[in-house]
């Protein structure tokens, strides 16, 4: 397995003087993982640290002072990530990764098993939990409750991504119920293709004109950044009393990455969306709404397969 520090929106890189470090210890279920390789990314630039894969203990030393996120990476291991802030010749420990093997693709997440909700991770503290729906049967369910995004981050999303990295084509259907609050799921957002918190793609579907295909890039969330927007209402309609099933399809095909939506088994291709292959990065996938105090949904049946 390999630990990475990944660096996002880090200032002062390699500036002389004022270097910190960052220690920690990382887990396999709960257990040391063994040999580990300690990656340091920073803008493009890569060196390697060691770490004691026995006891699981690790050590960055000589980090400019900026904002990183540590990541764990490796083949059929969760990526955990904690974000770190390293002022002026700060040296931070106690950093907890604890992280589990991943179930092989495809796979099907039910949350009979509380298991299943430890390989989702909610991002920006979005108040996601397990909670049994009305009909008494376990979901992953987003509450009411409006965000704070952090300084670097951008999107009006809360959202909860899946751990398994680097996905690039791939099918994603999960079930959808509106939750307890007043304007329960009055829009879903589904994210791909996510690299980091200031960019990532999201569909999000709504009952009003406002349902499009959108990416965040490089911090910038703005209409210049939306890549289909129809204009075309109710093609979601949010419902309390039943799951609704959507889907998403992200393939290849010769210079584009294509894009295709399913709400119910049907095909919403309005919202057909392709993607210049050479713009788009394999990244994470993952689940939400609207940042609204207002919204709320049960999600179920979560079900990954790679395309």
């Amino acid at each position: 397995m390999a630990l990475a520090l990944i660096l996002s929106g880090c200032t002062g890189l390699f500036r002389l003087g004022g270097e910190g470090s960052v220690s920690g210890v990382v887990t396999v279920d709960g257990l040391p993982p063994g040999p580990v390789n300690v990656e340091v990314v920073a803008r493009g630039t890569r060196f390697r640290t060691g770490a004691d894969g026995a006891t699981g203990v690790f050590k960055l030393d000589g980090l400019p002072p900026g904002r990183y996120q540590i990541a764990t990476q490796g083949r059929g291991v969760a990526e955990t990530v904690v974000p770190v802030t390293l002022r002026r010749g700060a040296h931070i420990s106690g950093i907890e990764l604890h992280t589990y093997y991943l179930p092989p693709l495809p796979v099907t997440f039910t949350f009979d098993d509380p298991a299943d909700a430890r390989l989702l991770e909610p991002f920006h503290g979005a108040p996601f939990q397990l909670m049994q729906d009305p009909d008494g049967n376990w979901a992953y369910y987003l509450d009411g409750g409006e965000i704070t995004i952090p300084e670097g981050a951008a999107g009006a999303y809360r959202y909860a991504l899946l751990k398994y990295p680097n996905l690039d084509t791939f099918a994603l259907e999960v079930d959808v119920r509106g939750g307890l609050t007043s304007s329960q799921a009055k829009n879903v957002a589904l994210i791909f293709g996510w690299v980091d918190p200031e960019n990532y793609y999201y569909v999000f579907l709504s009952d009003t004109s406002a349902t499009r295909v959108a990416r965040v890039r490089d911090g910038s969330a703005g209409s210049a950044q939306y890549l289909n927007q129809p204009g075309v209402t109710n093609l979601w309609l949010s419902d309390r009393d039943r799951y609704q099933t959507i889907r998403l399809e992200v393939t290849r095909f010769g210079a584009t990455v294509n894009v295709k939506v399913y709400v119910n088994g049907v095909h919403l291709d309005v919202l057909d969306t392709e993607i210049p292959a050479n713009e788009y990065k394999a990244g994470r996938i993952g689940i939400g709404t609207y940042n609204s105090h207002v919204q709320s949904a049960f999600f179920d049946n979560v079900y990954i397969v790679e395309l």
